[in-house]
């Protein structure tokens, strides 16, 4: 299968390349075309394409032959004065699916985010109407990268069935890289968090839920939450969220022991996907690993100014 990945070049989008390209037993190789801003260091056999999501004609030159997108880039906060994160999303993800319509693509795999919930900013007012949280919760964003994300969602939704196009959307939630893994087993979770759902994903998890993605056998559009089944505090969450915000009352009452405010039920049944991370049961391999990442990380940190580094936060994903 040939794929196309937009925004392949950011921190999902690599390791959405990383996992495609490796060789599953018993499972067909796909070819990757990279779609991105800026080029670099891709896996073997990887090609790139340079171009920008807002222009429709370098969609349709990259989107030639393809018999699917993953449709990962996006602005993301915190943008530049002046940057338009509503209308850029918006746009690109219009123009990514126009582009495949008319390219003949067979499938396109949204990205959206849980800031569409408006459960996204730490120590914000959102009470879920129930809990866990499932796709069919209403989404409430209350900035406009979440309003973004439902423009899109919707998007994708109106082009499903199109001549054949199959589309689906990806609601992760925090991405957590290993070395983030490494430092919540480090401290037993997060320490003294602010009111939020607390849900999180491995990124290798995320990754692999764009395989599942491409590969599954489905007819009907489907919205999926990517989550582990765990949150990243030690102290189960029927507990810690009435006490952070105690307007919440009983709706936590069923997150006792690790369970996480977000459902993966739909992912589980609909793309056969298994989160395999968790802070909680890292292999001693993994803590090592995580440790020595995150030391480095926290070593360039500190000699990279600060606005450099919100500049490369910013960027598609």
């Amino acid at each position: 299968m040939k794929v196309v990945v937009t925004g392949g070049n950011g921190l999902l989008g690599r390791y959405v390349v990383a996992e495609l390209t490796k060789p599953i037993p018993g499972s067909a190789p796909h070819t990757i075309v990279v779609f991105d801003r800026s080029q670099r260091r891709v896996p073997r056999g990887v090609a790139q394409v340079v171009g920008d999501h807002g222009n429709v004609d370098e969609l349709l030159a990259a989107f030639e032959g393809a018999d699917a997108v993953l449709h990962l880039s996006a602005l993301q906060p915190p943008v530049q004065p002046g940057e338009d994160i509503f209308g850029a999303n918006v746009k690109g993800t219009m123009n990514v699916f126009d582009a495949a319509h008319r390219c003949g693509v067979k499938r396109v795999v949204n990205w959206s985010s849980i800031w569409a919930l408006g459960w996204s900013q730490p120590g914000n007012t959102f009470i879920p109407d129930y809990l866990p949280i499932d796709e069919d919760h209403a989404l409430r964003a209350d900035d406009d990268y979440g309003r973004s994300k439902i423009e899109g969602e919707a998007i994708a939704k109106s082009f499903h069935g199109r001549d054949g196009l199959q589309a689906m959307t990806l609601r992760p939630v925090y991405t957590a890289l290993p070395a983030t893994l490494a430092r919540l087993w480090r401290t037993d979770g997060l320490r003294d968090p602010a009111y939020s759902h607390l849900a999180y994903v491995d990124v290798r998890d995320q990754a692999r839920a764009a395989r599942c993605a491409l590969e599954v056998q489905s007819d009907g559009y489907t919205t999926a939450n990517v989550a582990a089944d765990d949150s990243r505090v030690a102290e189960p969450l029927c507990e810690l969220l009435p006490r952070l915000h105690s307007p919440i009352g009983d709706r936590a009452d069923q997150l006792t022991g690790a369970r996480s405010s977000i459902s993966n039920e739909r992912a589980r049944e609909v793309l056969g996907w298994i989160p395999q991370y968790s802070w909680r049961n890292l292999s001693a391999t993994q803590k090592v690993r995580g440790y020595v990442a995150a030391s480095l990380r926290s070593g360039a940190a500190k000699v990279i100014p600060a606005t450099a580094r919100e500049r490369l936060g910013s960027r598609y994903r």
